[in-house]
């Protein structure tokens, strides 16, 4: 570990399953952009502790490959398994995957409808199994239902299965239906309440129909256009009763 590197990992499907080539490690350092080191067969994605931090947090704008977002429980999971090699900063050590739940469902969701269940994309290997990828989106999905990062065998046995191109697609739209009835309920909003007067009502009724300037020159008109004003007035006297039935005034 050189000095500008702060902490790394090993990641992949080797988090969850056994018999996989993975090599792979995320290394997370101080300084440089994004990059893939491959050497001796192993993978090293290197990236800088702002970017970790966007990816961690679920900050990631679709620009920035917002599935990357799904891995945060492969670290969730090392972490609390102590394997998390060099000093990590104090916000990303006490660091809780379950805060962001609802982030992560709604990820799933997304990631279900782009990606695993995308009618025109299959696994190559058998096109009558989930995408290998898919793996990712089940750890997610398990570990919320568990709420817990510890999986049952059967659960690991479902990831393995995925992995290795042997899980059927059905159970993927069975996911994305269990991963719909997870997502959040919207709160209807209020409907705020008026607070408009009873004055104010019934002029914004006459301004319907007469100006301000309207108005005066009826006003001052009113003995020599008796008709005009009659028919003034009546309209005025129907917004007042519009008005205090609109209210409730008596």
């Amino acid at each position: 570990m050189d000095n500008n590197t702060l902490f790394y990992f090993t990641t992949g499907s080797k988090t969850f399953c056994s018999n996989c080539g993975d090599e792979d490690i995320a290394c997370i350092q101080k300084e440089v952009g994004e990059s893939v080191i491959r050497t001796s067969g192993v993978d090293t994605f290197c990236s800088t502790i702002d970017d970790f931090r966007k990816k961690l947090f679920f900050n990631c704008s679709d620009n920035e490959m917002p599935h990357k977002q799904l891995y945060n429980v492969g670290f969730a999971l090392l972490k609390q398994q102590g394997k998390i090699v060099g000093e990590m900063p104090d916000d990303i050590k006490n660091y809780n995957w379950f805060d962001y739940k609802d982030k992560i469902i709604k990820l799933c969701v997304d990631q279900c409808k782009n990606y695993a269940l995308r009618p025109r994309v299959f696994n190559k290997i058998n096109s009558n199994a989930c995408l290998k990828h898919a793996y990712w989106i089940f750890a997610n999905y398990f570990a919320l239902v568990n709420n817990s990062l510890d999986f049952t065998e059967e659960q690991l046995d479902i990831i393995q299965k995925c992995h290795d191109n042997e899980l059927p697609r059905s159970y993927a739209e069975d996911l994305y239906q269990k991963l719909l009835a997870m997502l959040p309920k919207q709160e209807p909003k209020e409907v705020e309440q008026s607070t408009i007067s009873y004055d104010e009502l019934v002029d914004s009724k006459i301004r319907a129909r007469y100006t301000v300037s309207q108005e005066f020159s009826i006003l001052r008109q009113r003995d020599t256009k008796p008709d005009e004003f009659a028919e003034y007035n009546a309209y005025c006297e129907q917004c007042k009763a519009e008005a205090k039935a609109e209210l409730g005034i008596e």
